[in-house]
């Protein structure tokens, strides 16, 4: 990915982080971007993608998950 991280996974949400917590997709973002590892956003997740950007910072890695749809025509 052209990034240099502590550790080789990804934190990458999979449902909507805010039934965890009010501010679930700030606070992972935020803890990602503070320990260097890549957060992977959900594609429909509870913050808008530019606030979960803003959180990443500098030192971030903000990387969207596309999510194919299981119907081969629409794909």
């Amino acid at each position: 990915m052209g990034h240099e991280k502590s550790l080789p996974v990804f934190i990458f949400p999979t449902a909507l982080a805010r039934l965890g917590h009010l501010y679930g997709d700030i606070c992972l973002a935020r803890g990602a971007a503070r320990h260097n590892i890549v957060y992977a956003v959900s594609t429909d997740p509870s913050t808008s993608h530019e606030e979960i950007a803003a959180c990443c910072g500098a030192e971030g890695v903000f990387h969207p998950n596309l999510r194919l749809s299981g119907d081969a025509v629409a794909v």
